[in-house]
């Protein structure tokens, strides 16, 4: 007890202690206590552009201490004192510069303990041209034998952004601006892709700029002809038509077709190469102009130089010139019912006799599709569409039968489609043995006792991949 006696007396004698000296008592205490999250001290005076337009240019400058708090501060012109400030003991004072020319500005600020901050702002060509750096690297392993490269990086140093927070962007060419982060990669094949080069094809722009919600920005761009960017023209697919009947292979229904591909014959040491199985394997050509034959629906062509820059273009060639006016049989299956489309179809069709004005009838229609050795026991799916419920039905009653056929054009296999539904639905059929040709047949074969529209069409035929 007397223990606890003694430490209340000796904490009152130095609270009466500290009354008479005139100390504040609670910056003592606050000082004997540690405060981990006591922030950094800043004494500096900072200057950031925020606006430049040719010889124009708003700069914003900010004095600070956190510590001791600001008195004064003063701002010089060439010498020559122009603008005094009172700062009201504040952490942080900001000022605005404007200035249409080359112009020395000094500022100094003092704080409450008489102490001074000093820094100079010299406005010239070259803190305009730095205000934004770009800096351009590129990757010495994609350089070709002219000296220039497929990859590389730009990074931006945009100066100090801590007090305004203007946004930070970019942009390549005549894309959009995008947001700043650490770094762009540069990769030839992307900006030509995007067209992102110049029309020189030799060049690339990169742009950078600050910019605030007033619309106040600055920005810098650099032109630079470091990288590859002058891509082979785009190689010429042109196909012609063998086939007189639609294939059915393990690979979808193709056309025979003679493919001629011709490559650009300016540029020189290119690679030329096609693909006729998604890219997977390629075969090169040693020509500018080379030709073959595919049952294979795409192909691609492409031109790759020296630093990898690449050009591609693909063709799906067994629907690039299948119309009306092909080269396809009479009896051939028409293309609308394998073009991948089920917006589009093959089909009989019954008019509503109802109808002012009914279109033609087509009481039936069929046609014929080759079957290659490759797509024995692949499954084929079927998307129709039909009208009627079987026998009895009031409506018109159309039906889908598809034959197959050996290659004696004997028939091995039949199959029917008459269920009931409604709107496009599937159905499947496996590809028998022996099967050399099929035979898709359409036909309305009730008018049905309520009249009104009636059709069995075939929408797309596809070859289901395993």
């Amino acid at each position: 007890m007397k223990k606890k006696n003694i430490i209340k007396i000796f904490s009152l004698i130095i609270f009466i202690l500290c009354i008479i000296s005139g100390i504040n008592f609670k910056k003592i205490i606050k000082n004997l206590k540690p405060n981990s999250n006591q922030q950094e001290v800043k004494k500096d005076i900072e200057f950031e552009t925020y606006f430049l337009d040719g010889e124009k240019i708003k700069i914003l400058a900010t004095a600070q201490d956190t510590e001791n708090l600001l008195s004064t501060l003063e701002e010089y012109e060439n010498g020559k004192l122009i603008k005094k400030i009172d700062c009201n003991n504040k952490e942080k004072v900001t000022v605005d510069i404007e200035s249409d020319g080359d112009a020395n500005y000094e500022f100094i600020a003092t704080n409450t303990l008489g102490e001074k901050i000093s820094k100079e702002l010299v406005i010239n060509d070259e803190l305009r041209k730095n205000t934004i750096k770009i800096d351009i690297s590129i990757d010495e392993n994609t350089l070709d034998s002219n000296g220039l490269a497929l990859k590389g990086n730009v990074k931006i140093d945009y100066g100090n952004n801590s007090n305004l927070k203007m946004k930070t962007q970019y942009k390549i060419g005549n894309s959009e601006w995008k947001e700043y982060n650490e770094i762009i990669d540069i990769d030839c094949n992307d900006i030509v892709s995007n067209q992102e080069q110049e029309k020189d094809n030799e060049n690339i722009i990169i742009y950078a700029r600050k910019i605030d919600d007033s619309g106040n920005q600055i920005f810098n761009s650099i032109k630079t002809n470091q990288f590859d960017v002058d891509a082979p023209v785009l190689p010429e697919i042109s196909i012609e038509q063998k086939a007189e009947y639609p294939i059915i292979t393990a690979d979808g229904i193709c056309l025979d077709n003679t493919v001629t591909i011709k490559f650009d014959q300016n540029q020189t040491n290119l690679l030329n190469q096609y693909s006729t199985d998604g890219g997977k394997t390629w075969e090169t050509c040693d020509t500018g102009v080379y030709t073959f034959n595919t049952l294979k629906g795409i192909v691609y062509a492409k031109s790759t130089k020296e630093t990898g820059l690449t050009i591609t273009k693909m063709v799906n060639v067994s629907m690039a010139n299948v119309t009306s006016s092909s080269a396809l049989a009479p009896d051939a299956l028409n293309y609308k019912a394998y073009d991948g489309n089920n917006s589009t179809y093959v089909g009989a069709y019954q008019p509503n006799h109802m109808s002012l004005y009914p279109p033609p009838e087509i009481k039936s229609i069929g046609g014929n599709m080759m079957v290659d050795e490759s797509a024995i026991n692949k499954t084929l799916n079927i998307s129709f569409s039909r009208t009627g419920g079987g026998s009895g039905s009031s409506a018109p009653n159309g039906e889908i039968r598809i034959y197959s056929y050996d290659e004696n054009n004997s028939i091995i296999s039949t199959k029917i489609i008459n269920k009931n539904q409604s709107g496009i639905r599937n159905e499947t059929i496996q590809i028998s043995e022996n099967t050399k040709k099929m035979y898709f047949y359409m036909i309305m074969v009730s008018s049905g006792w309520g009249g009104g529209e009636g059709y069995a069409r075939i929408h797309n035929i596809e070859v289901l991949q395993d």
